[in-house]
């Protein structure tokens, strides 16, 4: 590129040179610029592990995407402003960049409409270095909309002729169908086996294949579909469900019935010669349906004896045999004996078995819509779990899910303060009379001071403390170091909190606190009671070191006598920590 010059020259009939100019100024010739190595990534292209199957995909018409060229000048190109040209394409003026290698070449976009980018050159180009163009855009609309008109990027000056430019470049994109897609499920719990129905838009085209394609971790049932399912095709993680029709040319409309269906992708395909017709997704998919209020709470400490308290609301009716499975750390164990189980709620159980990973029980009632709870013994490990996972679940008779909370995050446990074997003893159960309740704990070892601060003990609903004076708390014979004055809190009927002395250490051994309390008519399902062991002073059970759950006891309509711990073993409340849900779950489901 750059100024031209001529010589000329005139002749006369004879052929003798008649008169001469030389080095006669003419136009500028333009730089050459050289453009190829068209390519053009989706944005699912662009991250093939966050999309294993869509980064295989084609581009659809109309959705976002970067185009790609290697850029080549035969002079250097420095400061000008250029314009692109794309046919047919909606040119973005965000993400322009021209680079080499590490280098960026500095670029400023001056403005964008329809098919064309103008912008200003920061930099230089240098000669014969291959440089990379890089823009957003947006792909045709429509199939109306492809062209084969070709891109042109051209530089100039404010000359009456480009400073640079190049010969068209033909970029043989090609793009599918975008396929509408939605989905719509009646109850979606985890872990279950569901009928979901997606429906779909098939535009312009008439594939004689579908291909149903689930999240990774999602698994296909082995018919597929629950109408004339064909093959159910598994490639590593990715679950593809395929189905192949004689397709009816008039029609664009369909809808299928699956199971296991969340953020479906549906592709439609040329069954013969397996060309890509066009795809589609729900992108919303449908949320995953944790059990409702469940929770999870034992005294989170290594090597102690607790009960390990499980409470959960769920919306589904189950027919007598329906099994209650609590999924746990391998290293905790749980007893099945009956004298080591409470149920609150729940129907009677008929049968228990329990193994390393999980504790099931088989009750002999239906299981209604509604809020349950049970407590069992627990031995927790000396260590926190490398998968510290708890799962509850609810089966039928046949062992099929119905409800399911899963992955809930157990505590970490700690090594001090070591709190064990909590229980509870009342004097009477009678309902609305008054009783006394005695809190029985051991501390396996002595706990340092200026480590508990407080204590708060906590009743189930519906149930009251009668204490209106620090007199009316009685400890047995090993004394916890309470603080010099007003140690005891009641002016809530439900909690009492204890202050203690942070610079005494409390001693190993056996403790019990006993104190009047008034038996409610009805018992609350979740019939838990708790201490909480505090760093502090003054805190809340949501900011306690540790919670030690007890189950509570039956109320009954009669006059009862003392009622030991021991006795009430089955019904002694545990401590409960409620514990959020994690967000990746099964979906027979394993999502």
């Amino acid at each position: 590129g750059g100024a031209s010059t001529f010589d000329l020259a005139t002749y006369d009939a004879d052929g003798v040179l008649a008169d001469r100019m030389l080095s006669a100024t003419g136009f500028r010739v333009p730089v050459g610029v050289t453009v190829k190595d068209p390519v053009l990534t989706t944005v699912a292209q662009s991250q093939p592990l966050l999309y294993p199957v869509k980064s295989n995909w084609k581009p659809q018409l109309g959705s976002a995407a970067t185009a790609t060229f290697t850029l080549t000048a035969t002079d250097a190109i420095a400061d000008k402003v250029f314009t692109i040209t794309a046919p047919g394409f909606t040119l973005s003026s965000s993400g322009l960049a021209i680079t080499y290698g590490s280098t960026t070449i500095p670029t400023t976009v001056i403005s964008t409409s329809d098919s064309t980018l103008q912008a200003k050159l920061g930099g230089t180009l240098q000669a014969g270095v291959v440089y990379t163009l890089k823009v957003s855009v947006v792909a045709p609309a429509s199939a109306a909309d492809v062209t084969d008109e070709d891109w042109e990027i051209v530089f100039t000056d404010g000359g009456h002729l480009p400073f640079a430019n190049m010969a068209g470049i033909t970029t043989s994109f090609t793009f599918v169908e975008p396929y509408t897609v939605s989905i719509s499920v009646g109850r979606s719990p985890p872990v279950t086996d569901l009928e979901v129905t997606l429906s779909a838009s098939l535009g312009s085209t008439a594939p004689t294949a579908l291909n149903l394609i689930a999240p990774t971790g999602f698994v296909f049932s082995t018919a597929c579909l629950a109408n004339d399912g064909d093959i159910v095709q598994r490639v590593g993680p990715i679950q593809r469900c395929y189905r192949q029709y004689l397709w009816n040319q008039g029609s664009s409309n369909f809808a299928l019935e699956d199971t296991d269906i969340h953020e479906m992708a549906l592709e439609g395909l040329e069954s013969s010669t397996g060309q890509q017709l066009g795809w589609g997704e729900d992108a919303d998919g449908f949320e995953v349906d944790q059990m409702q209020q469940s929770e999870l709470t034992f005294a989170a400490a290594t090597g102690v004896t607790t009960p390990l308290a499980v409470r959960f609301r769920t919306t589904e009716a189950i027919g007598g045999g329906g099994r209650v499975q609590l999924m746990k750390p391998s290293t905790m164990t749980l007893s099945c004996a009956s004298e080591d189980i409470a149920l609150f709620g729940l129907p009677a159980m008929v049968e228990c078995s329990v193994n390393s990973t999980s504790f099931l029980m088989t009750l002999n009632g239906t299981l209604a819509p509604g809020e349950y709870a049970f407590t069992v013994a627990a031995t927790t490990p000396a260590s926190t779990p490398s998968s510290n996972i708890f799962s509850i679940l609810l089966r039928d008779k046949y062992l099929s899910i119905q409800d399911a909370a899963m992955n809930i995050a157990g505590p970490s446990l700690l090594t001090s303060p070591k709190v064990s074997s909590p229980s509870l003893a009342v004097t009477s159960t009678t309902a609305g009379q008054a009783s006394t309740a005695t809190l029985s704990f051991s501390v396996l070892q002595a706990i340092a001071a200026q480590t508990i601060g407080s204590l708060i003990i906590t009743l189930p609903t519906n149930f009251e403390h009668d204490v209106s004076a620090e007199s009316d708390l009685a400890m047995g014979t090993l004394e916890l170091p309470t603080a010099t004055s007003s140690a005891l809190t009641f002016s809530t009927v439900d909690e009492l909190q204890l202050a203690l002395d942070m610079t005494q250490e409390i001693p190993a051994g056996d403790y019990t606190l006993t104190f009047p309390i008034v038996v409610p008519e009805t018992a609350p399902t979740y019939n838990i009671w708790s201490v909480a062991f505090c760093s502090s002073s003054t805190c809340s059970t949501d900011s306690a070191l540790l919670i030690a759950p007890m189950p509570g006891f039956t109320i009954s309509t009669t006059s009862t006598g003392s009622t030991s711990a021991n006795a009430l073993r089955h019904t002694s409340p545990h401590v409960t920590i409620a514990l959020g849900l994690v967000a990746s779950m099964f979906l027979y489901i394993f999502a």
